[in-house]
């Protein structure tokens, strides 16, 4: 069981690492396209906010995951 925890634990530590990298390229790309390019903008941020809430779930599920 704390074997499957931590293996949990990493691939939730690795997928977490992901969608904070994918959100910092978003964000990247709006700051530097608001004003030239709106229409890859307002593309953009509907995917950004499904990022931001999938952080939020996997943020949730890591908390449930028994420390030693």
């Amino acid at each position: 069981m704390m074997k499957q925890n931590s293996e949990n634990e990493t691939n939730l530590t690795h997928d977490i690492n992901a969608t904070l990298s994918a959100l910092l390229s978003a964000l990247e790309l709006i700051n530097g396209e608001w004003k030239s390019n709106p229409e890859l903008v307002d593309r953009i941020v509907p995917l950004t906010i499904n990022k931001v809430e999938l952080l939020s779930l996997q943020i949730a599920e890591y908390r449930k995951i028994p420390k030693p």
